[in-house]
C-alpha cells in the first residue's frame, strides 16, 4: 500500500504535508455534525471568557475548562491555544500533533528526511526541537512531561520503534528499539502514566489487516512484553490492564474490543453504529461516542464502558440530522464535554468568532451546563 493516503480515526483533522495526507493520532478528534443554531440556549457574558448558560447558576464546571489546551486546523493553518487564555498560529510548515498537561507538541514535515518535533509550554512560545529523522510522528501521547512518539518512516517500511521524549529538556531515548519488521506503529498511554501499549500493523499488503501485533511496555518495571496478534489493532486507548482496539480502515470503526494486557485475550466486544471520538478515564473507563442509525434519524450516544467487562452506561443522548460531538480535550474526571465542533477548528481563522459552544454533562448524574467558551485571544 502506498503511504500517500491512510486514515486513523483517533486523531485531529486531516493534515497535508509533503504531498501526503496524514491523520495525526492526538487527543482531539472530529467527526461530522454540529449543534443546530441556538440549540444550547441563552447565555450571559462572564469575565473569564467562559459564559455559563442561564439554565444553571453552577460555575464550577465552567472554571474547570479555563486553561485547557487545544490544537486545531483552521482555514489558514494550525493554531494552538488555551481556553479563555491566549492562542497562536503554528509555523507555516507545522502540523499539530498532541497536547497534554499544558504542553503543545507539533511537527515540521517540510523535509521528510529531517522531520522535527516542536515542543512548547504555552501558545506562542519559542519551541524546543527534537530531531526525528524520517519518522512521521502520527502516533503521539503526552503523559506528564513526557511524550511517547511513533508512526511510520518515510520511504521505508521498517518498524520505527517508540521514542520517549523528555518535554522539559527536549531530549529523547528509545523506549522500544526499531526492528526490521515491516509496519506502522500506533500507541496509547494509560491515564496513570504507568503503561504504554503499542500495535504494529503491516499495511503494505492490506490497508485493513485482520490483525496487528500488540506490545505492552511497563514504565514502572521497564519491561516490554509482546502479546502476539490481536484483531483489528487500531488502538483507541488503554488503562494499565486493558487496551481498547478497533478495526483498521478508512471509515469509523464499527466495533470495539477490550484486550487483557496480561494475557492478550479479548475480554469483550461491542458493535453497532459508528464509533467516533473517545477518551479513557482513570475513574470511569472508556468514554466513547457512537452514532446509531437504527431509527428514523441518527442518534448520538455517549457511553462509559467498564474496561474489564465492557458493560456500558449511557451518559448522554440526542437525536437529529445535525449532531454534536464529544470533545475529549475538554473532558474532565467529573464532566464530559460536547461541542459544536470537537476541535474548535470552525472558531479560528480570519473572520471566525474565536468562541464556540460547549455542553458539560456530569458523568455521575446531575444538571448539564451550557457554555460559550473563548478559544483565546490571538497573540
Amino acid at each position: 500500500m502506498s503511504r500517500r493516503r491512510w486514515v486513523l480515526w483517533l486523531g485531529p483533522p486531516i493534515a497535508r504535508a509533503a504531498s501526503l495526507t496524514v491523520v495525526l493520532a492526538a487527543v482531539v478528534v472530529g467527526c461530522a455534525g454540529a449543534y443546530p443554531a441556538g440549540s444550547l440556549g441563552a447565555a450571559t457574558t462572564a469575565p473569564d471568557g467562559v459564559t455559563v448558560g442561564t439554565s444553571t447558576q453552577e460555575s464550577g464546571p465552567a472554571r474547570g475548562l479555563v486553561g485547557k489546551t487545544w490544537l486545531a486546523e483552521g482555514a489558514t493553518g494550525w493554531e494552538a491555544g488555551r481556553i479563555a487564555g491566549t492562542r497562536s498560529a503554528l509555523g507555516a510548515s507545522e502540523i499539530g500533533v498532541a497536547t497534554g498537561n499544558g504542553w503543545i507538541v507539533s511537527a515540521e514535515l517540510g523535509r521528510v528526511r529531517s522531520i522535527k518535533l516542536l515542543i512548547r509550554d504555552q501558545p506562542g512560545a519559542a519551541p524546543k526541537t527534537v530531531a526525528l529523522g524520517s519518522l512521521a510522528p502520527t502516533a503521539t501521547a503526552v503523559v506528564g512531561s513526557r511524550a511517547f512518539v511513533s508512526g511510520f518512516l518515510f520511504g521505508r517500511p521498517d518498524d520505527p520503534g517508540i521514542l520517549d521524549v523528555d518535554l522539559l529538556t527536549a531530549t529523547s531515548r528509545a523506549l522500544l528499539e526499531p526492528t526490521d519488521a515491516e509496519g506502522t506503529r500506533y500507541l496509547a498511554a494509560s491515564p496513570d502514566g504507568s503503561t504504554v501499549v503499542s500495535s504494529l500493523c503491516e499495511l503494505a499488503a492490506d490497508p485493513e489487516p485482520a490483525t496487528c501485533t500488540l506490545t505492552v511496555l511497563s514504565l514502572v518495571a521497564g519491561t516490554a512484553t509482546t502479546l502476539g496478534d490481536v484483531p483489528g489493532g487500531l488502538l483507541r486507548g488503554t488503562s494499565s490492564d486493558v487496551a481498547v482496539i478497533g478495526p483498521q480502515g478508512a471509515e469509523p470503526p464499527g466495533w470495539l474490543a477490550g484486550i487483557d494486557l496480561a494475557t492478550g485475550k479479548e475480554l469483550w466486544r461491542v458493535a453497532g453504529g459508528e464509533f467516533g471520538p473517545s477518551v479513557v478515564s482513570q475513574q470511569h473507563g472508556l468514554i466513547q461516542q457512537r452514532i446509531r442509525i437504527d431509527g428514523p434519524k441518527p442518534r448520538l450516544v455517549i457511553e462509559a464502558f467498564d474496561l474489564r467487562s465492557g458493560a456500558p452506561r449511557i451518559l448522554y443522548e440526542e437525536t437529529g440530522n445535525e449532531l454534536a460531538e464529544l470533545w475529549p480535550a475538554l473532558c474532565t474526571d467529573t464532566h464530559i464535554a460536547i461541542g459544536e465542533d470537537a476541535t474548535g477548528s470552525r472558531a479560528i481563522g480570519p473572520g471566525a468568532p474565536a468562541r464556540t459552544r460547549v455542553r458539560l454533562v456530569p458523568i455521575d448524574g446531575g444538571e448539564t451546563v451550557d457554555l460559550d467558551v473563548s478559544m483565546g485571544s490571538l497573540q
